[in-house]
């Protein structure tokens, strides 16, 4: 019985070493929370800052519990180099061009950062040069 289980312990091992590589699991970006210039990076100079958070962390742009005890749905904040500038929709504005990364806050996170009246989540964007 114990020869069994060692066999088809050593059977189970060579079958899972013996993947293809395109089964393996690909590297997941180093922080969730943010979007870094070398994410920014693999898409069209043409692109706004909406486009490919959207693509990259379309959880970024969803709705979250906010409010006192978490009574209402939010949107997102967005803020730009540290200063509140309005919705999500602000984004469309920005080509990626501009932009160096993008850091999601919770709504725990907005509010120990940004203050109690960011019971939301919050975008900041950090640009590359001065604009507002």
């Amino acid at each position: 019985m114990k020869f069994t289980i060692q066999l088809c312990t050593l059977a189970l091992a060579a079958a899972c070493s013996s993947a293809p590589s395109s089964h393996r699991i690909a590297p997941q970006p180093a922080s969730r929370t943010l979007v870094s210039a070398d994410d920014l990076a693999q898409f069209p100079g043409g692109w706004n800052a909406l486009e490919a958070l959207s693509r990259l962390r379309p959880e970024f742009l969803n709705p979250v519990p906010g409010g006192y005890g978490g009574s209402q749905v939010l949107m997102p904040t967005v803020f730009i180099n540290g200063t509140e500038r309005g919705s999500i929709e602000m984004l469309r504005t920005l080509r990626l061009a501009e932009v160096r990364s993008m850091r999601y806050y919770r709504s725990i996170d907005a509010t120990t950062r940004f203050g109690p009246s960011h019971s939301g989540a919050v975008i900041d964007v950090t640009l590359v040069g001065p604009r507002f």
